[in-house]
């Protein structure tokens, strides 16, 4: 995970996370090995981030809010757009999610926004999926949260 600040004050308390651009990365012509997801993101207040002690409800491991950075991973089959289970846990869906830093700026002007790029093997787990995408948010810490945001449709050789 990469990121950047920038001093920037804007309106919205809530993040916002948009989109920017995917690049997939192969090791051989027949294999891709990673995909970067590149992000922009923006926080009126600047809470975006946790701390390492940050460790209790709702930022507890297992909480819902551990990841503040929630990554869904899709695949399609038959045309249809499936979550697939994680081969670690079968009772769940694979999430790739992260655990971004603290961002929040030290100075008067709290506001941030800066781009940020995600890291995903292109096979996570194992699994092989050829036709995938992935939807994200930002989580800040009063538990505001960004719209989910839909990447393209990312076609991956895994063999």
């Amino acid at each position: 995970m990469l990121w950047a600040c920038r001093g920037e004050d804007t309106v919205s308390e809530r993040p916002e996370l948009a989109w920017v651009s995917s690049e997939i990365v192969s090791a051989t012509p027949e294999r891709d090995s990673l995909v970067l997801l590149q992000f922009r993101y923006a926080d009126g207040n600047g809470d975006l981030g946790l701390e390492p002690r940050d460790s209790l409800y709702p930022f507890a491991y297992g909480d819902p809010f551990f990841y503040n950075f929630q990554v869904r991973y899709w695949h399609c089959i038959d045309g249809r757009w499936i979550a697939p289970l994680n081969p670690l846990s079968p009772a769940d869906t694979l999430v790739l999610s992260e655990r971004l830093p603290n961002l929040t700026p030290s100075g008067k002007h709290k506001g941030i926004s800066g781009d940020l790029t995600l890291r995903i093997p292109a096979k996570p787990y194992g699994y092989a999926g050829d036709s995938v995408r992935y939807e994200c948010r930002l989580v800040d810490r009063a538990l505001n949260t960004s719209p989910w945001v839909l990447t393209e449709t990312l076609f991956l050789q895994v063999r």
